[in-house]
Order: structure tokens, then sequence, then C-alpha cells
């Protein structure tokens, strides 16, 4: 779980945020704008990205040894950055009934997402699949969920509660060997809900949204060693409360 005893009340008139992001190798944007990298401890590790009130949005990390597109000038001296990017996402929300909300997207099927919705107290559960060849929306309550596309390529899965917008988009990278694999990138935009919620929210990107202004943490530099080789080591030092293993999501994610 996520440090604990975050602020209960956050400040007043708070600064507006533009959103933020995290992507790649993995560059988090807060929602001041803060920069700050996460490689995280161990592959396959899940981290809180956003715990709110009514919702919470996870990833798992995954160590990887990739190289840059040769578009990009860094890849004439390095030649293999070893780091991580995010295999999966997860959301949770809870409805405005109390119903709760599932949903995991895994970039291997881009043109699909899987929901699951358990109703309040001992009601049953529903399994949805969004797929853009069939049925790429669903709505609940005040939970709006829709998979976009064009042109039969998945774009984004993007989820809507009364506070927050999230958007998970499919990307790729590709290996020292030559394969190409999937990522995804994940944005989290505040509706003004959010800002006037007395519980202030937390996670790596959460915790910014009362910043009064961005807050900078650890970047790697990506400078290559003798051999042209990089290793990623940057945890967020400087822009998140604790220490990264504050932030690990321990069972179901």
């Amino acid at each position: 779980l996520p440090p604990s005893s975050p602020p209960s009340v956050p400040p007043s008139s708070p600064p507006s945020s533009t959103g933020a992001s995290a992507r790649a190798d993995v560059h988090m944007t807060g929602l001041r704008e803060g920069k700050f990298d996460i490689r995280g401890k161990g592959h396959g590790k899940v981290y809180a990205l956003l715990s709110a009130p009514e919702i919470a949005v996870n990833a798992k990390f995954a160590f990887a040894t990739f190289c840059l597109p040769p578009s990009d000038p860094r890849s004439v001296a390095l030649k293999k950055i070893h780091g991580s990017v995010m295999s999966e996402a997860y959301v949770t929300v809870r409805t405005s009934n109390g119903n709760l909300f599932f949903v995991e997207y895994n970039p291997c099927t881009p043109t699909s997402a899987h929901l699951m919705v358990t109703l309040k107290g001992d009601g049953p559960s529903k399994e949805v699949w969004l797929d853009t060849s069939l049925a790429a929306s669903f709505d609940m309550e005040n939970v709006h969920v829709v998979l976009k596309s064009a042109g039969g390529k998945a774009l984004a899965l993007s989820m809507t509660d009364a506070a927050w917008n999230i958007t998970i988009i499919p990307g790729s990278y590709r290996l020292v060997t030559g394969i190409l694999k999937r990522r995804v990138d994940v944005a989290i935009s505040p509706l003004p809900a959010a800002a006037t919620n007395p519980i202030a929210p937390h996670g790596i990107i959460g915790q910014s949204l009362h910043d009064k202004s961005a807050v900078h943490g650890k970047v790697d530099d990506y400078i290559p060693d003798p051999l042209g080789e990089f290793t990623t080591s940057a945890q967020g030092e400087g822009a998140i409360e604790g220490e990264i293993d504050n932030y690990e999501i321990v069972g179901d994610p």
C-alpha cells in the first residue's frame, strides 16, 4: 500500500493541474509538471500510481534490456539500456452506489480490455470484455469506460469517474535482440471534484495534486559506460514521499 496517514485535508484553492503521465522507461510527470524517473525494485512488481477516494490506479513494472530507436541521436553512443517499462495497468473504482469496478489492460492484446464488476454486498460478479470489433464501451452509474480505436488499431483505453480521467495507451519498444515488445503508458487527469475532495490523493503520481508547484526528483542521465551501456537507477528520490518500496502493491493489483 502507499505510505500511511496521507494528509486528511488538502490545502485550500490548490493550483490548477494539467494532468500527469507515466511513460516509456519509466518517466513520470506529476500533476504539477514535476519530472522524475522510476525504475522499480523488481521485475513484475506492481506500484500504486494513484490512490484516491473511490479509485486506485496501479501498474506492473517489467525489467528489460532494450535499445533506442535510430532516430534518437543518443543511439550512436548508447547501444544498450538496462531499464524498465510498465507491462500492464489496472484501475479499480467504487461506483456511486458502492459497486466495485475493476479494469485490466494488457498491451499484448491492445484491441481488448478485461472488466470485472462486483455488486455491492454479496452480489454476483459480472465479467465484461471490451473489444474494438464488438462492444468498445461500458457504462455503469458514474463510471464510463471506452476503448478508442482508429482503423482497427487500438489507441487508448479511457476510464472516467466523477473525479478522475485515466487513459492507458499501448506502446512498444525493441529489445537488443531485435524483438519488438509491448508496454503501456498511463495518463492521469483530475476533474474539479478531485481537487475539492477533503481526502487528499496519494500514490506515486497522485500525491502531487496538492503540491504548490512542480516538485522534481531524480532522473536518469543515460550516459553510456565504456561498453555503450547504461543501467537506470532513479526511484523518484526527491519527488515522492518515503521510498519506492512504500508504493508496492502486494496481492491483487
